[in-house]
């Protein structure tokens, strides 16, 4: 599935279409091809306005967007161009027990370090980052637990824990910083918590399969300057 809100990137069709998947693109315009299946948001995530935000809770909460049928779900950002065969891509990278698999933070390791990172880039407003990467730190949220990137995420769509973890990423999510990363950590944290073990989480190196093997190859958003 992709999600294009607010004209912020373009359609891309595949380069390459896996024969037995569905191809559904998500947006408030009916965006579709021959290809892509489109699928009106109809305002959804309610109550959410700001077009950054509501493409990000799409992906975060892609299990009340696609069907409950589906055993896998692969979030992908509108800026990315599907370079791949999804079969041969998940017979490297993902497994019958898989549950999450997303890319290793090409730079950083850190939520605080990343924090600092969208404020010294002026990529959000530093108050909401700082009041969220306080709040963090007062409930025991550890340095260096882990950071990704999450352009392309691959779900377990049947899995329940992840279900409950998106939720609870989601609920971060809008109290916090739009540079959605930030938020991920955190509930990947809280959920090992309350469970007492670590989400299994499938890491694959983003210089990999972005940049050396270009499976999904990165394109610039309409009207930004930045590959991000």
């Amino acid at each position: 599935m992709t999600y294009i809100v607010g004209g912020y990137d373009t359609l891309k069709d595949p380069a390459v279409v896996t024969p037995g998947w569905d191809y559904l693109c998500f947006s408030d315009d009916g965006l579709g091809s021959d290809i892509w299946r489109p699928m009106q948001l109809d305002g959804r995530p309610l109550g959410v306005s700001c077009p950054k935000r509501r493409s990000s809770l799409i992906k975060i909460l892609h299990h009340q967007f696609v069907d409950a049928s589906y055993d896998v779900c692969i979030t992908v950002d509108g800026s990315l161009l599907v370079n791949c065969d999804l079969d041969a891509f998940l017979k490297e990278f993902w497994g019958d027990d898989a549950v999450f698999a997303v890319a290793e933070h090409p730079r950083r390791s850190c939520l605080y370090a990343e924090a600092e990172a969208v404020v010294e880039m002026g990529l959000d407003d530093s108050e909401v980052v700082q009041a969220q990467v306080r709040n963090y730190a007062s409930a025991g949220f550890p340095r260096d637990y882990g950071l990704f990137g999450t352009r392309m995420m691959v779900k377990n769509n049947r899995s329940k824990r992840l279900r409950a973890m998106c939720e609870r990423w989601a609920e971060e999510y809008q109290t916090g910083s739009r540079r959605d990363q930030l938020s991920l950590t955190y509930a990947l944290w809280r959920d090992a918590e309350v469970t007492g073990e670590r989400l299994p989480i499938r890491a694959f190196d983003f210089e990999d399969v972005y940049k050396t093997q270009e499976l999904f190859a990165i394109t610039k958003h309409l009207g930004s300057p930045r590959w991000q």
